[in-house]
């Protein structure tokens, strides 16, 4: 990679953070930022018209729209019947732990890998967290990182089928070599987040069992028509805001209303911008200003195999993105079946996914601190620190327990 590349990548960023210290709409931002990188990257205007097409007539594209957009509605449903405390409730008196309770709110959600899925457990945390006393910044931290821990090895998340595809092993294997980083995760969340003041609730015993499934049953619902009946989660999503409005006479009242509300232009650019970003990405063969990473001296394959996900994750902003990008190009490194490095794998996979933690093209990061009212620089501040850390400890694990070197 050239130095006149990385000062394109580095004037996107630029770009960006100026957009949003002057605070334009982050959708707007985020366009503009996307046409930029077309620009800088120029290849050719029927190309780029291609990529604008093979975007927006996308089924990719329009999946990510709904979804986000029945989320934001489902979310709704679930305060005006009351699910989104009495779930909250329920956790906190079983676990008679409020940090537990605080952490395990957007932990659950995160079992279902829909997108901007943070955005679903972010009214739940402000039931548990005293959002008075807390920072927007800090609340959406919090939110965020929890509900991430599971993507090293939940069999659920697309860019774990994929590794298995890419490297030819079983997703059993891929869990067996990293679930450990999960609670490591959790436990840097922690060390960053240890003075938080939680809602003052008075833990009463009792079972709260039969107030759990109730409040929570379209979790269960959504992960058992997606990990056992492989539905599209639209139509899984669709379905659940129907037997809402079958169940409840009030979310019938008042359906209309609530999707009028749930109903954001801003947010609906925002995610055509990610989704043509991404597609720009592959179209305007950005990848082949990489180079050929075979012939490369030992130190730099490492420093290849840690960068380029590392970029790739920063850049696309999701776990899928940088596995589907960046993996087979590394194939020649790693190995594959029998012959893989899982030390290496999970080098690449923290690298790929540190990157996606910090990109501020994250749709969750996005749209949890649009919900918090946080800005990205008050983020930046504890999540960079806690990536570094999160980057630290794992390498020392990979070490320790892989032999990488």
């Amino acid at each position: 990679m050239n130095i006149l590349v990385i000062i394109k990548i580095l004037t996107i960023f630029i770009i960006l953070i100026i957009l949003m210290r002057f605070k334009v709409k982050i959708g707007i931002a985020f366009l503009i930022t996307t046409v930029s990188f077309i620009l800088m990257f120029f290849y050719g205007w029927a190309n780029i018209g291609r990529t604008i097409f093979k975007t927006l007539s996308s089924w990719e594209t329009w999946r990510l729209v709904l979804s986000v957009y029945f989320i934001l509605i489902l979310s709704s449903i679930m305060e005006i019947t009351g699910n989104t405390k009495a779930l909250v409730n329920s956790i906190i008196h079983s676990l008679r732990n409020k940090r537990l309770a605080a952490i395990f709110l957007p932990a659950f959600i995160g079992l279902i890998p829909m997108p901007g899925g943070a955005l679903f457990s972010a009214p739940m945390v402000k039931n548990v967290i005293d959002a008075k006393k807390a920072k927007p910044a800090v609340l959406t931290y919090f939110n965020y990182w929890n509900r991430h821990i599971w993507e090293f090895f939940w069999p659920l998340y697309p860019g774990i089928i994929l590794i298995g595809s890419i490297f030819n092993i079983k997703i059993f294997d891929i869990t067996v070599h990293l679930w450990i980083f999960t609670p490591l995760m959790v436990l840097v969340g922690y060390i960053f987040t240890r003075n938080l003041i939680f809602v003052d609730y008075k833990i009463i015993k009792g079972r709260y069992l039969k107030s759990f499934l109730k409040s929570s049953w379209y979790i269960f619902f959504i992960i058992i028509t997606l990990l056992v009946f492989k539905i599209d989660i639209v139509i899984v999503l669709a379905s659940v805001l129907i037997i809402d409005m079958i169940i409840y006479s009030k979310v019938r009242e008042k359906f209309i209303e609530i999707a009028k509300k749930s109903f954001n232009i801003n947010t609906i650019v925002l995610l055509l911008a990610i989704m043509l970003f991404k597609t720009a990405i592959n179209d305007s063969g950005f990848m082949g200003y990489i180079g050929d990473i075979t012939k490369l001296s030992l130190i730099a394959k490492y420093s290849v195999i840690t960068l380029l996900p590392f970029i790739m994750g920063v850049l696309t902003g999701i776990t899928v993105g940088f596995v589907g990008i960046a993996f087979p190009l590394l194939c020649s490194i790693i190995g594959t079946g029998d012959n893989i490095k899982y030390s290496l794998l999970a080098l690449t996979f923290i690298a790929g996914f540190s990157g996606v933690l910090l990109s501020p093209f994250h749709l969750c990061l996005i749209l949890t601190k649009e919900y918090y009212k946080a800005n990205f620089k008050d983020i930046y501040k504890i999540l960079l620190p806690s990536v570094i850390t999160l980057l630290i400890a794992s390498l020392c694990i990979i070490i320790i327990i892989g032999k990488l070197f």
